[in-house]
C-alpha cells in the first residue's frame, strides 16, 4: 500500500528530503545531560527549526506546555529535527528533557 493512505496521526509531516521552510535554524547538541546552548533566543511568530545532536548514549526527548513544539524522542547518538513557531508574545519558555530532570532548554522570545 503505497503513500500515506488514511493514516492520519493527527500531524502533518513534509516527505523525507523536502524540508519545511523556516524563518531560523537552531543547532543544539545534547551532551552530558544538558542541552548546549542552553539558552536561544527567536523572534516573536517566526518558525524555528531546532536540529539536535544527541552525544548521549541515552535518549532524551524535547517537551515543552510552554510552546506548540511537538513532543520529540531524541534516540542515543542520532540528529532530530523538530519544527515550531515561537510565540507572538515576548517572553521566556522553558524546554524541557521528561527523562532527565534538570535538563532544559530555555527558549528566549523576543
Amino acid at each position: 500500500m503505497g503513500g500515506y493512505g488514511g493514516w492520519g496521526y493527527g500531524y502533518s509531516a513534509a516527505p523525507q528530503g523536502t524540508p519545511v521552510p523556516v524563518d531560523e535554524e537552531i543547532q543544539l547538541e545534547a551532551a552530558n545531560f544538558r542541552f548546549d546552548p542552553a539558552t536561544i533566543t527567536v523572534k516573536a511568530g517566526e518558525t524555528v527549526r531546532l536540529v539536535v545532536a544527541n552525544k548521549d548514549g541515552v535518549p532524551h526527548n524535547l517537551y515543552s506546555p510552554e510552546v506548540a513544539l511537538a513532543y520529540t524522542l531524541l534516540p542515543a547518538g542520532v540528529v532530530q529535527s523538530v519544527t515550531f513557531t515561537a510565540p507572538t508574545t515576548p517572553g521566556t519558555c522553558l524546554t524541557v528533557c521528561t527523562f532527565h530532570p534538570g535538563m532544559n532548554l530555555e527558549i528566549v522570545v523576543k
